[in-house]
């Protein structure tokens, strides 16, 4: 969750990957050993990296994440 002290550079991570997989959800989850859904909820627990999230996506013609 977002207390953890881990989270924030989990996110910075995360986000850093999806941008590499030009906005694909299922290829970051990939290759982070994780299903899509775990890290749809990962991304869901807070606002911003939803945001951020999105905005990746859409430099890559994506659509958003719902």
């Amino acid at each position: 969750g977002r207390k953890d002290s881990r989270f924030w550079p989990a996110c910075g991570v995360l986000l850093d990957f999806l941008d590499a997989c030009e906005g694909r959800i299922s290829d970051v989850a990939e290759k982070l050993g994780c299903s899509t859904a775990q890290l749809v909820d990962l991304i869901q627990q807070d606002p911003r990296v939803w945001q951020t999230a999105n905005q990746i996506r859409a430099k890559y013609q994506q659509k958003p994440l719902r």
